[in-house]
């Protein structure tokens, strides 16, 4: 019995975290997303350091705190005169209601967040939302290390966002509105069939063998080119002559035979000709016009030196010799090969899996509906092809008759053009 449904995963540990994903639109949008552009790990530091020099007071704080609480002035700017307030005033804490403590501080009770006088998000809270998104979102991790306050202030941005419009819903009433509650129940559903299927995927772990490793590495090495590092084929580079310097082509080939101390590339600086290197030459060769290319497989004698005519140039090659195939160790793509076959594995392991439960379940599927569709939909795409050559028949009977009418007239024509011809005779 085939498996119920198909499922494609492409990672069984990273769930759809939509947090992470505005964050990171957020986050990308500023100069941080050019952070990730660059490869350069230097310019990385670079920038780093220049962000520290900036935020110096900030900087210092975050090497002693593993979050910042985030100055009195960002927070009144984000929330736009809300009551959502953060300070280190003494004045202002003074001002606070009994129990809230505002002040900036290292601890994990420290408010970042209050509405309306109470408390709504800690840094022990914010923390493990940073951790969350992070955990789903490996670029904002990657980011998070060579610009850790901005990244926090950006998230912390997006949380306070997020809460506003969240209080808004709550108290606006409209949770309660059958439209609300009827999107709310398909995200629920929707939320349920993605933790269905981690679940299931986590409790039926699948594993990547390092025989599975073996296997993929010895079938693919020579076509996979993450594994591939140069292919086997003839090195061999060549300087071109026009078609009026056969004479010199010649004459350059044979200095290069005969002096076998002599290079390629110094010949060609003397003549102040270019070298081209054509790399290494094989069947599958796309580089290199089809007559050098010949040429070179040819040659059975290493080095070698010929003179091949192209269209209207003459080339002068130079056969350096044989290179043999060289590939990357698997001991250092199999962390990438172990991830490009978990999917295929985890497939696997839901191909066996699922008809299993599917007779458990008692699971009936019917086929047939499925069947008839395919029968009607053919009938009718027969029936729409015999319409179509019933219309090119109707048209070529009427280009016949059409013909033939044409026939008829021009007959009739001959016959009076002839009696009028015999009326003027007789006249």
């Amino acid at each position: 019995m085939k498996p119920v449904c198909q499922i494609q995963i492409k990672n069984q540990n990273k769930v759809i975290n939509k947090f992470s994903l505005v964050a990171l639109l957020l986050i990308l949008s500023s100069s941080v997303g050019e952070l990730l552009a660059k490869k350069n790990k230097q310019q990385l530091v670079t920038t780093k350091q220049n962000n520290s020099k900036v935020n110096t007071a900030s900087t210092t704080k975050a090497a002693k705190s593993q979050v910042q609480a985030i100055p009195e002035e960002k927070l009144a700017a984000d929330t736009n005169a809300n009551t959502i307030t953060a300070s280190s005033d003494k004045s202002d804490h003074a001002s606070s209601p009994a129990g809230t403590n505002n002040s900036v501080s290292s601890g994990d009770d420290t408010v970042l967040l209050s509405m309306a006088g109470k408390p709504v998000l800690t840094v022990k809270e914010f923390d493990e939302f940073l951790a969350e998104v992070v955990s789903n979102d490996p670029q904002i991790g990657f980011v998070l290390q060579y610009d850790p306050i901005r990244v926090k202030e950006g998230l912390f941005e997006n949380k306070v966002q997020l809460m506003i419009m969240g209080e808004w819903a709550k108290t606006s009433g409209i949770r309660n509105t059958e439209k609300y509650q009827a999107e709310e129940q398909k995200k629920l559903e929707q939320i349920r069939l993605m933790l269905d299927v981690q679940i299931f995927i986590q409790d039926h772990k699948v594993e990547v063998t390092e025989a599975d490793l073996k296997e993929y590495y010895e079938k693919n090495k020579n076509t996979d080119r993450r594994l591939l590092l140069s292919p086997a084929g003839i090195e061999a580079k060549a300087v071109r002559f026009e078609k009026e310097q056969q004479a010199k082509a010649n004459e350059f080939a044979h200095k290069l035979k005969t002096n076998s101390k002599e290079t390629l590339e110094n010949l060609a600086k003397a003549s102040d000709l270019d070298v081209s290197n054509l790399g290494i030459i094989n069947d599958d060769s796309t580089n290199v016009m089809p007559e050098i290319k010949s040429a070179i497989l040819a040659v059975q004698k290493f080095p070698h030196v010929a003179v091949v005519k192209c269209e209207d140039d003459y080339w002068v090659i130079n056969v350096t010799g044989k290179v043999a195939v060289k590939y990357r160790p698997l001991e250092q793509v199999q962390d990438g090969l172990r991830e490009l076959l978990l999917p295929e594995k985890t497939k696997q392991m839901i191909d066996v899996e699922l008809p299993k439960l599917a007779q458990k379940f008692k699971i009936v599927e019917n086929k047939q509906y499925f069947e008839e569709l395919k029968k009607q939909q053919a009938a009718k795409v027969g029936q729409a092809e015999m319409i179509d050559l019933t219309e090119d028949l109707d048209g070529l009977d009427s280009n016949i008759d059409n013909a033939n009418e044409f026939d008829d007239i021009g007959e009739l024509d001959g016959n009076g053009l002839l009696e009028d011809i015999e009326l003027e005779v007789q006249q």
